[in-house]
């Protein structure tokens, strides 16, 4: 993820939270796992709780997979999990944020604030962030 996708990011959402970013990482890696482009043929299903910061991945997952409430290819499911299903036509992919992750998420931005979260959030590994089921 490069600057230029932060900052675009950054001025479709309000502001850089760590959970925006998880939305970026989250869709980009399961459209990576799926295959091709965003935008065409995408349905996403987002599973997140319904009140931010959490919820605020939605719009990363939108900005990095094209799915979007306009096209109506996106929905939310409440959950306690963070997760992603995207599908094109017959083959869909899952990915979901590991617990450990997201407590870690939580606590550096209690305690350390936006910008630091952010800063190891994008560090983070993806093996360390995400498991499919």
């Amino acid at each position: 993820m490069n600057n230029m996708d932060l900052e675009r990011a950054k001025e479709f959402h309000g502001h850089l939270g760590p959970f925006l970013v998880l939305g970026i990482r989250l869709g980009e890696e399961a459209l990576a796992k799926l295959g091709g482009t965003k935008y065409f043929g995408l349905k996403a299903t987002v599973f997140s709780p319904i009140e931010p910061p959490e919820r605020c991945m939605v719009d990363g997952i939108q900005l990095s997979t094209g799915c979007t409430f306009g096209k109506g290819n996106i929905e939310i499911v409440p959950s306690r999990r963070l997760a992603l299903f995207l599908r094109r036509g017959d083959k869909g992919v899952r990915v979901e944020v590991k617990e450990k992750a997201l407590q870690e998420i939580r606590q550096w931005l209690e305690e350390e604030g936006e910008h630091s979260a952010v800063q190891k959030l994008l560090n983070l590994p993806k093996g360390d962030l995400f498991s499919e089921g």
